[in-house]
This record gives C-alpha cells, structure tokens and sequence, in this order.
C-alpha cells in the first residue's frame, strides 16, 4: 500500500495539522501492524498466482540409474525399466471447472487484503490522533493546573500576611494551605499524566514529541452524509462482502470438486540401452468421482456454512456502523454547541473571582468563596479541554468510518 503513504506525505493540510500530519507520517512508516498487513497483502499476491499456475502445463524431468537386483533367479528376465533411462513428463489439465472456482476466488482475495489493508492503515491514522489530543489534553491541564496552583500560592501568601495583620482568622490560612497542598497534587499528578501520554505516543512513532499547536481556533462542524452513504463506502463493508464472494467461490468450487477433470498427459523415455518399447507415449485422462465417502457432500455443507457466518458477520457490521456513526455524530454535534457554554463558564468565573478578591480583600467575602471561584475556573478550562479533544477524536473517527480518516486533518 505504498500508494496511500504517498497521498498522505504530500496531502494539503492546513498549517495547523502540519505537526500532526508528520507525527501520522513518522507512525504509519513505524507500526510493525502495518508492516504485517503489507507483508499479507503481498502473500495473497503470491496465492494467486499459485492458482494461475495451475492453468499451465507441467513438465517433469526424471532420470534413474540401472536397477541392482539381489536374489534374482537364473531364469529372471529383467525389464527395460530397470534399465538407467531418463523421463520427460508432461501433463496438461484440458477441464477442471472447480479450478477456475478457485482462482476467481484468489482474485477477490487479493482485492479483499488490500480492503484490509486501508483498514489496518486507517486504524493506525485513528490510533496516533487519539494518543496526539490525549497528549495534547494533559499539556493544556498540566498549564491550567499550574496556572491554578501559582494562583493558590500567591492567595496563600496573601492570607497569611492577612493573619500577621489581624485581618484574617488562623483558620483562614489553615484552610489556604490545604488548599494550596490539595493544587500542588493535582500538579504532580497532571506530571505524571503528561508523561504516560507522551509515552503512549511515542510507542506508536517510534520516537518522543512534543506538542506546540494550542487548536485555539474555532471548531468547525462538518457535513454529515447519510447512513446509506456511510454503508456504501465503509471499508469495512466493502471488506466483508468481499469475504461473502470468496466464501461463495469456495461453495461453488466444492461442488464442483464433483465434476469430471480431463488430462492430457505425454510421456517421453530415452533408455540409455536400446530397446524394442516405445519412447513416446501420449493420452487423454478423465477422472471422475465416484464414491468419496461423503468427502465432497459435507466439504459443500461446510463452505455453504462460511457463507452464512460471512453474511452474518456483514450484518453484524452494518449494526455497529449505525451504531458507531450516530453516537460519533452525537458527539461532535454536541462538543461544537457547548464551546460557548464553556467560554461563559469561563469569563464569569474570571469575573466572580476578581470580585470575590476585592470583597475577600474589604472582609465581606469569605476566603471560601474565593477558593470555589478559583475551582470553577480551573473546572471550567479543564471541561472546555476535554471538550476540544473529544471534539477531534469524535471528527477522526466519524471520518475514520468514511474510510478517510486522515481527511479530518482539514478541520484541525
């Protein structure tokens, strides 16, 4: 599939997308999955053309040595073919209706692997964008709970210098440092979490990086297609009827396996030592199945069952893909309607905290009052982020159900 790595390199991303499009490059090259997927492909390449093969003739090449007999009798007459001698052998298969089953079968098994493989690279594309928001997610609450606990520090010192002043109670300052150790755990474990997303995504590049674009523009809601639309060009669709026509192709070849088969056969011997027997001799083959025991009879039943478990596998499919298309859907409606519900969350909560200071600072407002506003701030940032990444995750994943996953890169 070096095709599709091709088209990704040179796509026209939007500046924004460029960091992540290389981070997709360096992953799709790195994913040993990939390579496996690619390697398979190739093998079906190589399975169809074994069954081409078998429309050509063969042509074999014996050669014996003189046969040494022990225990022979006085009387014994030898015969010419214990004499050394070399054989040509061809033979040619004029009729075999199960054979061209299976070699209609190995071209929609090669069409079949490479459906695999664009779902294998899709998954992959899907996978690096999911670790790069998460990665991207903790960098921004790393700053905002940083940002927070900078916050508490300076409120922390400034109660204090209240207390020495006679304007604050000691419970006062007593509740700021709880405060103040509760933010400082929250940084540590923001570290902790910003180290584990980088690891993650460096298992899927091979390599570590670091994330510089904030994604501080406007999210943009796509057009939606229509169910049906999604149906007819999932990959993953195309992918199982395939595997219906194979499984289909495999039924009709076992019932042929019923049919005659017709040969024509050659054989060419050159004996070292003259002799009266021919040296060329060709004829016609036809075999015909008789009794097998019910071999071939239960081999059909058994490949009309695989068609059945195919079909049902497609439906399956269909189900999930309704399923997974709307619920996506859902998400990325409902992330794009609530960023103005988080950008209010967040001005009035600026607001009620520089208000709150000037009371708390005048003794009308209580150091409580303060600290939740200085809560529902760092609440409000860390929901408007999970917010953006479930946005970007939800957008790749609806475009990874088209089967063009890195196509989301145009709303990034």
């Amino acid at each position: 599939m070096k095709v599709i790595l091709i088209i990704i390199l040179f796509f026209p991303f939007y500046s924004e997308a460029n960091e992540l499009a290389k981070i997709i490059n360096k992953g799709l090259l790195y994913s040993i999955d990939n390579k496996i997927s690619d390697t398979e492909t190739e093998i079906t390449e190589y399975k169809k053309n074994q069954t081409t093969a078998s429309y050509w003739p063969s042509l074999d090449l014996t050669a014996k040595s003189r046969t040494v007999n022990r225990g022979d009798s006085i009387d014994y007459i030898r015969d010419e073919d214990e004499d050394s001698m070399f054989n040509v052998n061809l033979r040619y298969t004029i009729l075999d209706l199960a054979r061209d089953s299976d070699y209609e079968a190995s071209e929609i098994s090669v069409e079949n692997a490479y459906l695999k493989n664009k779902i294998q690279k899709e998954k992959t594309i899907f996978n690096i964008i999911n670790s790069y928001f998460n990665l991207w997610e903790k960098k921004k609450n790393k700053y905002y709970i940083k940002e927070y606990l900078d916050t508490i520090n300076n409120l922390a010192n400034k109660v204090k210098l209240r207390v020495n002043g006679g304007l604050s109670t000691e419970s006062d300052y007593i509740r700021a440092k709880v405060t103040q150790d509760d933010a400082r755990v929250r940084y540590e474990n923001a570290d902790k979490e910003l180290n584990e997303a980088r690891i993650r995504l460096s298992y899927l590049i091979g390599e570590k990086v670091d994330i510089i674009n904030n994604y501080e523009k406007s999210l943009n809601l796509p057009a939606f297609i229509s169910e049906n639309e999604v149906f007819s060009i999932s990959p993953v669709v195309k992918m199982l009827k395939k595997d219906i026509e194979i499984k289909e192709y495999g039924y009709q070849s076992s019932v042929r396996e019923r049919l005659p088969k017709l040969y024509i056969q050659g054989t060419y011997k050159e004996h070292f030592k003259k002799t009266k027997s021919p040296d060329t001799q060709v004829y016609l083959q036809l075999t015909i199945p008789v009794f097998d025991g019910g071999l071939i009879t239960n081999k059909s039943k058994e490949e009309a069952a695989q068609i059945r478990i195919s079909e049902y596998k497609l439906q399956n499919a269909q189900r999930e893909l309704k399923k997974n298309y709307g619920e996506i859907r859902s998400t990325i409606e409902k992330e794009f309607k609530l960023q103005n519900i988080y950008l209010d969350n967040t001005n009035n909560a600026k607001k009620n905290i520089k208000l709150y200071d000037a009371e708390f600072t005048l003794g009308t407002r209580p150091l409580s009052d303060l600290i939740s506003a200085q809560r529902e701030l760092l609440t409000a940032n860390l929901s408007e982020t999970s917010s953006i990444k479930n946005y970007y995750i939800a957008l790749a994943g609806i475009y990874n159900l088209y089967g063009n996953t890195i196509q989301s890169l145009d709303f990034m």
